[in-house]
């Protein structure tokens, strides 16, 4: 949550941006999720109370309906858009990216796998690429495909993606510092440091370890 939403990533100087009120605001409610609200929760995947009709909808990709055809074959998909809030002109959707493919420059074999990959590329395969696996295909040529454009699960997918906003990118030490996230996550959930003790320590510790690596010039 951290990273998104109105407030940069990054200071002008490279340092973390969000040491502040929205930072606050981010934890509190992180930590609301687990020691204020009552979220239930049960062995079964999210998927399978669907199936089972144990739940009516979930917050998932078109993706999950070609991995799951196979268990609940009778089920019924609908896909629908989650609305906006109120005052809000236009989608939220933070993301890291995507799946893409990637080729090592180390690699025995990269010539064949260059080929390969601009073999699975070309639009017509790219387009069957994704009828079968319901993944939302990377290329324009493909998404704008009639078959992909006019599916009703690709087609709200589509819409949205001029509104992406890139997932916090922390670079080098990103290992160090998801750790910093967890011991921030962990302190507050018990009760060892208050949101504001937190949310300082942790914005220190990252930008020490952003300077380390060179990320921080000063």
């Amino acid at each position: 949550h951290l990273g998104q939403g109105k407030v940069p990533t990054f200071n002008e100087d490279n340092t973390v941006a969000w040491d502040n009120e929205f930072g606050r605001k981010v934890l509190q409610t992180i930590d609301d999720y687990v020691n204020k609200w009552e979220v239930t929760s049960m062995e079964l995947a999210d998927i399978v109370c669907l199936g089972k009709k144990m739940a009516a909808t979930q917050q998932q990709g078109p993706w999950i309906t070609a991995m799951y055809n196979t268990d609940f074959p009778d089920l019924n998909w609908e896909y629908v858009r989650i609305p906006n809030m109120p005052g809000v002109k236009h989608p939220y959707y933070g993301t890291f990216g995507g799946w893409g493919w990637f080729v090592s420059e180390k690699s025995n074999h990269k010539e064949e796998a260059w080929k390969y990959l601009k073999f699975r590329g070309e639009p017509k395969r790219a387009v069957q690429w994704s009828l079968v696996t319901m993944a939302i295909p990377a290329r324009i040529e493909a998404a704008e495909d009639p078959r992909i454009a006019n599916h009703p699960a690709f087609e709200k997918w589509i819409a949205v993606l001029p509104y992406q906003i890139p997932m916090a990118n922390y670079g080098v030490g990103v290992e160090e510092i998801r750790k910093v996230f967890s011991d921030m996550m962990m302190g507050v959930w018990l009760k060892k440091y208050s949101v504001d003790e937190a949310i300082s320590d942790a914005a220190k510790k990252i930008n020490a370890i952003r300077k380390r690596y060179g990320e921080i010039k000063k």
